[in-house]
């Protein structure tokens, strides 16, 4: 059976509408943010400004997708869905966490204390003020912490007059990762069960279940950050500018900083490979995709950057050296940076041993004596804690993934050992 629709080359249905799933989530990103300023800037945040601009936006994309089905007249199959029966029970069991997840996001009002200290707060203060303008506050967190998850909390809470679907940001944003994860195994290679694999891997991780029916940002800034990646490989792949992939990939960046301050760190690896891969493949043009990305992080970021720098000086907010607001490390060198990356792996290492979470502790002790640097040293600790491996947590901010990570770390090992393999061979 055929379907007339409108995918560029020969890709499957379950392709296409995936892909266009990541778009329209991008697009529906950007009118949030571009919304958000523009009636900000009079003071006009209410139900009536916001329902009118949500109007236009949905006419726009209608007529915009009805224009493109009539452009392109292509003729896709509908592709053959037929898993393997020992599949089933992983697609079933993915199945049955994004329904559970979305049932508690729905029936549980936001009550965690990140809810509680800053991102609801800030959305009532908004409401209130019909602006994001900042607003005086002793939670400075409110102010200068990227604010897109709670743009878009927002919206949903003047639309509903309630915050009955707060938790759906992060919710939605999960789905999105599962979706952005299987394409971009589909751009690594991966028939349609590693693809059903890779998105079961993606959303069995338990922080991320627990954290899925909540407002807190780290699933948004992931779904961003996935977008980000997948379209930099497509566009790369092309091997010629797509300016739809272009801009999916500039809007995306954009919009993971808008979110969450860590895309600043984890985009870094991603943005200098799609760097250097634009270099390579595209050569002197590869100038229009930076400036075409830089601007759309730009754009998308110039509200929120203004902000900060008129307040705080700084468009990212405190300084480091800020003793009410230190997010960040004070000092940087290959000590610290090893001190944080053996930290971080210990907090996944936990068991219900006690004996066994103190071995793991003394270990890592014994590796900062080794460096010379205090395990607890201010300057790379966040504020009021000292660092200690936990027993098994089902709380959203210290749950760890021991089988993820192992998982990571033996694949990563058996990679890096098959290519030693085949470097030998060819020699």
């Amino acid at each position: 059976m055929n379907l007339t629709c409108a995918p560029s080359n020969t890709r499957s249905l379950s392709v296409f509408l995936r892909e266009w799933f990541l778009f329209i989530a991008i697009l529906g990103g950007v009118s949030v943010t571009v919304i958000t300023e523009i009636l900000s800037a009079f003071s006009l945040i209410t139900f009536g400004w916001v329902v009118a601009f949500w109007c236009v936006v949905l006419l726009g994309v209608t007529c915009f997708v009805i224009t493109l089905m009539k452009r392109q007249r292509l003729v896709v199959l509908f592709p053959s869905l037929r898993l393997p029966f020992r599949a089933v029970p992983f697609l079933s069991g993915l199945v049955l966490i994004v329904a559970l997840t979305g049932v508690t996001a729905f029936v549980s009002p936001p009550n965690n204390y990140d809810s509680m200290t800053y991102h609801m707060g800030r959305v009532v203060h908004w409401i209130q003020d019909r602006n994001v303008s900042f607003y005086p506050t002793h939670i400075t967190r409110q102010l200068y912490m990227n604010p897109w998850a709670e743009f878009a909390i927002m919206h949903l809470q003047i639309l509903s007059d309630g915050d009955r679907f707060a938790n759906f940001v992060q919710w939605f944003s999960m789905i999105g990762c599962l979706i952005g994860v299987s394409l971009l195994a589909k751009q690594l290679g991966g028939d349609l069960q590693t693809q059903l694999l890779a998105a079961v891997f993606a959303g069995t991780i338990p922080m991320g279940i627990l954290q899925s029916s909540s407002t807190q940002n780290d699933y948004a800034v992931s779904f961003w950050l996935v977008c980000f990646v997948y379209f930099s490989i497509s566009l790369i792949r092309q091997e010629q500018i797509h300016w739809p992939y272009a801009l999916g990939a500039g809007f995306s960046l954009g919009l993971a900083i808008l979110t969450k301050g860590t895309a600043y760190i984890f985009a870094v690896p991603f943005v200098a490979w799609a760097g250097y891969s634009f270099l390579r493949t595209f050569r002197f043009k590869s100038w229009q995709l930076m400036l075409l990305v830089g601007a759309a992080c730009l754009l998308l970021n110039f509200g929120h950057y203004t902000r900060n720098l008129s307040l705080f000086g700084s468009p990212i907010g405190p300084q480091a050296g800020d003793s009410v607001a230190k997010i960040t490390s004070d000092v940087i060198s290959p000590s610290s940076v090893l001190s944080n990356i053996t930290r971080n792996i210990g907090l996944h290492l936990g068991t219900p041993s006690w004996r066994v979470n103190n071995d793991i502790n003394d270990a890592i002790g014994e590796l900062h004596r080794y460096l010379n640097i205090d395990i607890n040293d201010p300057r790379t600790t966040f504020l009021w804690t000292k660092f200690q491996v936990l027993y098994p947590s089902l709380h959203e901010d210290t749950a760890e993934n021991l089988l993820h990570l192992s998982l990571i770390l033996g694949a990563s090992f058996f990679f890096s050992y098959q290519r030693k393999l085949e470097v030998r061979v060819l020699c």
